[in-house]
């Protein structure tokens, strides 16, 4: 009977430790696991795409919304040229954004020294002045600009919450089937311990009736 609880406790071990991998391999399981392993494989590399597309779906969002920015900033300027032109004042185009570049101490003095000159250059090259026309066409074409982008952004949204309830639905499948994987490998345990048990009772039970005949004898 000790010999019989030892190998009962074997075989609870046997099921609580041991991995799906060693179950597989040595419970003689490989092709009903292999399909399920391919099966988890498969939907792995699907997530990784749809997790990638949505991610690039994301930054394209974040690209719009930075133009929409740019457009209410732009039509600001635009408006209030519109404002200083309505007081009777001569306006001209918004001046184009430059980045601007770190200066040494060394060249301080000459750049400027030359900054007077840059202006004038400026002036001159600011075109001719703008109409109360040119400035409303370009409030609205910078208005129809943000539109689109809006637009634009509201679209990526749905195909990120999309993207993302696929995603989702996919690990759902994924742990589906690691449930089920995990379910085969211990029920193909539990019959080995069964198995493993009644054997050894049957031992156990020819070595107590030997024992007796030997006391008989």
């Amino acid at each position: 009977m000790v010999r019989l609880l030892e190998t009962h406790t074997e075989a609870n071990f046997l099921l609580d430790d041991i991995s799906n991998t060693e179950a597989t391999d040595s419970l003689d399981l490989g092709d009903e696991i292999d399909k399920l392993e391919d099966q988890l494989t498969a939907i792995d590399r699907r997530r990784r795409e749809a997790e990638k597309e949505a991610k690039k779906l994301r930054d394209q969002k974040g690209s719009l919304s930075e133009t929409m920015d740019t457009c209410d900033d732009e039509v600001d300027k635009w408006e209030a040229l519109k404002e200083k032109l309505d007081d009777g004042e001569t306006v001209y185009p918004p001046a184009p954004k430059t980045l601007k570049r770190k200066r040494s101490s060394s060249s301080t003095d000459s750049e400027d020294d030359g900054n007077s000159s840059d202006d004038s250059d400026h002036e001159s090259d600011r075109g001719p002045p703008l109409t109360a026309e040119d400035i409303d066409s370009n409030i609205r074409d910078l208005k129809d600009q943000k539109k689109q982008a809006r637009r634009g952004r509201s679209e990526i949204e749905l195909q990120v919450k999309q993207i993302n309830g696929e995603i989702k639905q996919m690990k759902i499948e994924s742990r589906s089937i690691d449930d089920k994987r995990t379910q085969i490998c211990i029920a193909a345990r539990n019959r080995y311990s069964k198995s493993a048990i009644q054997i050894d009772f049957a031992a156990g039970i020819k070595e107590v009736g030997q024992k007796q005949f030997l006391r008989i004898v």
